[in-house]
């Protein structure tokens, strides 16, 4: 049974400049499954601006919240461990279907992205890279998809 979701957006960058259009991509896929957005948020690649969107995005009380960057190996790239703090319980599966459906786009160069889903409290938690290709696929393939998910976890 499909029942719509709401969720909520951070984007991890040290540049707000492609903020919106992140947004909108993220907003467009979601729509055509009839999810419900809660709130977007911008935050710095710092792992203490990171900290406060996820403590207010909780607080929103969606069901799903989608964090897009910050996804690098680099330094900066700060996402995956301040995201791994909070996390009740991870999906390991998601990085290797993640990895699976970029690599049609990306070739070899996929093995090199991060991704994380998993479980803040009853919140399901989903992040990817910020580059438009791999927004638009995650998205259409998996993450769209989420009633099935919480489906098929809750049961």
């Amino acid at each position: 049974m499909f029942v719509p979701a709401s969720y909520s957006i951070i984007v991890v960058s040290d540049y707000d400049d492609k903020f919106q259009q992140t947004v909108n991509l993220v907003q467009g896929h979601m729509s055509k499954q009839n999810h419900r957005f809660i709130k977007a948020r911008y935050s710095k690649e710092e792992k203490e601006d990171l900290h406060v969107a996820v403590m207010e995005s909780i607080a929103d009380n969606c069901d799903v919240l989608i964090i897009i960057g910050g996804m690098g190996n680099g330094v900066r790239n700060v996402t995956v461990p301040v995201i791994k703090k909070y996390l009740d319980s991870d999906f390991p599966g998601f990085g290797e279907f993640f990895r699976v459906y970029i690599s049609k786009a990306m070739g070899l160069k996929a093995i090199f992205y991060r991704a994380l889903a998993g479980t803040i409290r009853n919140m399901y938690v989903f992040t990817i890279p910020s580059e438009k290709v791999i927004v638009d696929i995650t998205m259409e393939k998996i993450i769209s998809k989420i009633s099935g998910i919480i489906n098929e976890v809750n049961n």
